[in-house]
């Protein structure tokens, strides 16, 4: 249960579909193999969509801000959203041309 709870505001991206390699914040984890993303453009926090975990590439970047709010019961707006993808993003960037 702890590593459900730890994924949590992760940064991911979609796998397939119609939003591949669309970044996501998880903001709900419903099961171990089922969360709640979104992206506060598309996918708003009002109206997250579903995904199976194995849909997704999980990065294990996360913003404690957002953790917290969420492990707290309380949804960030969109703008918070977008704002930390695009930090998330950049950096994971950074990362992989290391």
């Amino acid at each position: 249960m702890d590593d459900t709870n730890n994924r949590l505001g992760m940064l991911v991206f979609s796998k397939a579909g119609r939003d591949f390699a669309r970044p996501y914040l998880i903001v709900q984890v419903l099961d171990e193999s089922t969360v709640l993303v979104a992206d506060g453009h598309v996918r708003r926090i009002e109206n997250p969509k579903r995904k199976n975990v194995k849909h997704l590439s999980l990065t294990g970047l996360t913003e404690n801000d957002i953790r917290v709010k969420l492990q707290g019961g309380t949804f960030p707006s969109d703008t918070e959203l977008r704002k930390v993808i695009d930090e998330l993003v950049t950096e994971e960037n950074l990362e992989q041309r290391s």
